[in-house]
């Protein structure tokens, strides 16, 4: 397994547990379907890839390329790494949206 391939595995677990303890935190909240909306959006957003500039073929995590680029580099071009975000948080929010249906769907089918 190479380095980038530890690196998104690390990630991967990482958002998998932040959004477990956030879950975890708010889960007796009134509004369970929006927490299930946040939780869906964070995972989305903290593992959709970037290309990292300079780097061909490598990527990393949106999230940390858009503001690194911005800050970090006299050149640094940081549009397509927030497109990409907001891509992310997008098909998240879609996915959450998609798993809120099919939730009220069951409940609406087994009345």
């Amino acid at each position: 397994m190479s380095g980038a391939e530890i690196a998104w595995w690390v990630a991967g677990l990482g958002a998998v547990g932040l959004a477990g303890c956030v879950y975890g935190f708010f889960r007796r909240t009134r509004y369970r379907r929006v927490l299930l909306m946040v939780v869906v959006v964070l995972v989305a957003v903290l593992l959709v890839p970037a290309p990292v500039p300079g780097f061909e073929g490598h990527y990393a995590p949106a999230f940390l390329v858009a503001p690194f680029e911005a800050a970090f580099q006299a050149d640094g071009r940081p549009e397509q790494a927030a497109k990409i975000l907001a891509a992310g948080a997008i098909g998240g929010l879609v996915a959450g949206a998609l798993l809120l249906g099919v939730g009220w769907l069951k409940g609406v089918l087994r009345r």
